[in-house]
């Protein structure tokens, strides 16, 4: 069985060690003379290659690092993340849907003070799912299931669209519209901008979500502003971690969802408001039981105190830590 290696080790392993740390470039770092002593040259460039491939970063080689050395992989970049609610560009995206929707609503016979809808509260009137809106669609029979099969009535889907558009960077994003004519009459719809992934049931719970934080929430366009400001402190977390460290970090999410990441999450935490945003989202898609049954218990337009106290909050999670979920 290999030995575990530390300052101070020295012979034929600690060569060996040190000669597979110079053969996983980039560094900022010169390479190491792979004389077999581990001094502190040999421990600086170990800890730069945990930091970056998400293992404890304590400078000692045991089986975990030897086996992410070994493997000649380098911790990497998840496909992408879950949604494009997190984009720079998405208020933007936001207003072109609001934009867009009103325009179809007007031509289909909806923009007119008289006009009102139906929903859980009670408000009666012409419904939404009646006319004849050529982008934008209620969700169908087995897009409504995916959202009900997870958050039972809590979410009141007369207030729901989905639609074929995406976000600046080609990702799924939920877009709150609350006065969509300019009328005053207050709709408060939701749109769930799915893209040709419309019909993929994590796409649609994972937006659903999003569409629950702003039925939920006193301020209904809350959860856009929570999960774009994680997002940018997680860009700057990592861009200050990386000139701390003398240069880039090695990894492919690097500098917007790797070390720090608006959408990770570290299960179990005492309370729905020690998440934000994205991570809230992000267990709600990968089931996670506790958050589940929160979501579904809440009453449909009831503002729910830790929703308000989640959004509230910028939150971001390192994917290094022990126990987290990033994909």
């Amino acid at each position: 069985m290999a030995r575990t290696l530390a300052a101070g080790s020295s012979g034929q392993d600690v060569a060996d060690l040190q000669q597979l740390l110079n053969k996983r470039p980039p560094s900022s770092f010169p390479p190491l003379r792979a004389d077999g002593i581990f001094g502190l040259k040999t421990k600086a460039r170990l800890i730069e290659f945990q930091r970056n491939n998400g293992l404890k970063a304590d400078g000692i080689a045991g089986p975990l690092t030897m086996a992410k050395l070994s493997g000649a992989k380098p911790v990497g970049a998840r496909n992408r993340p879950p949604c494009g609610n997190t984009d720079q560009g998405a208020a933007g995206a936001t207003q072109l849907v609001a934009s867009a929707f009103a325009s179809e609503l007007r031509r289909a016979g909806g923009g007119t003070p008289a006009f009102a809808l139906t929903n859980a509260s009670g408000i009666t009137g012409p419904s939404l799912a009646s006319l004849s809106l050529p982008t934008f669609k209620p969700l169908d029979s087995t897009q409504s299931k995916f959202v009900t099969d997870v958050f039972g009535t809590s979410i009141d889907l007369s207030r729901v669209f989905i639609s074929n558009k995406v976000g600046p960077t080609g990702r799924p994003f939920t877009a709150f519209i609350g006065d969509p004519t300019g009328l005053g009459i207050g709709l408060g719809i939701c749109v769930m901008n799915c893209g040709g992934e419309g019909h993929l049931e994590s796409t649609i719970v994972h937006e659903a979500t999003h569409v629950w934080q702003s039925q939920h929430a006193s301020n209904p366009a809350k959860y856009i502003q929570n999960c774009l400001g994680s997002q940018a402190k997680a860009v700057q977390e990592n861009l200050l971690e990386a000139s701390l460290s003398g240069g880039r970090i090695d990894n492919a999410d690097f500098p917007g969802f790797f070390p720090n990441d608006a959408y990770a999450f570290v299960p179990g935490k005492t309370k729905f408001s020690d998440y934000a945003g994205e991570q809230i989202a992000f267990q709600v898609e990968k089931g996670v039981a506790a958050i589940r049954t929160h979501v579904k218990s809440i009453r449909a337009g009831a503002v729910d105190s830790e929703n308000d106290k989640s959004l509230a909050t910028l939150r971001t999670q390192d994917r290094r830590a022990p126990g987290v979920v990033s994909s």
